[in-house]
């Protein structure tokens, strides 16, 4: 099961919040919410899936609701499958212009970017550094 867990900005704490609708004490993966002044930061930790895929989307509509920049970083991410390239490819689509991925210069989703030849197709950039700010 996957969990958005959401720093709460008033007091500092982390909230849980179900992507899916259930909690789980062992997610495989969780996304974490970093709200900047100028952009929504979505880190998504361990596998990205069919079962994450839902929830993720959720995420990226509500981030970009404000109408910030939305990030998505893949950094953490240690799988990632067809169903999530698909969404992050829509998502491009539908929020053109303020929209960007995070994928590490190396390791699997770096890969997976590469031999889909997502890397050129997507707005993506190594490092979240400068980025939203």
């Amino acid at each position: 099961m996957s969990v958005h867990p959401t720093e709460n900005h008033h007091t500092g704490s982390l909230d849980a919040v179900p992507l899916n609708g259930r909690h789980s004490e062992n997610a495989d993966s969780a996304i974490i919410l970093e709200s900047r002044a100028d952009a929504e930061i979505l880190h998504v930790f361990g596998e990205a899936d069919l079962t994450s895929v839902d929830g993720l989307r959720t995420a990226i509509d509500q981030a970009a609701a404000g109408g910030l920049h939305v990030i998505v970083d893949l950094a953490p991410c240690s799988y990632i499958d067809s169903t999530i390239l698909n969404m992050l490819v829509r998502a491009n689509e539908a929020y053109s212009g303020r929209f960007q991925i995070v994928v590490p210069a190396d390791g699997i989703v770096r890969r997976v970017f590469t031999i889909t030849s997502l890397i050129t197709q997507l707005p993506v950039t190594e490092a979240i550094d400068g980025l939203g700010a």
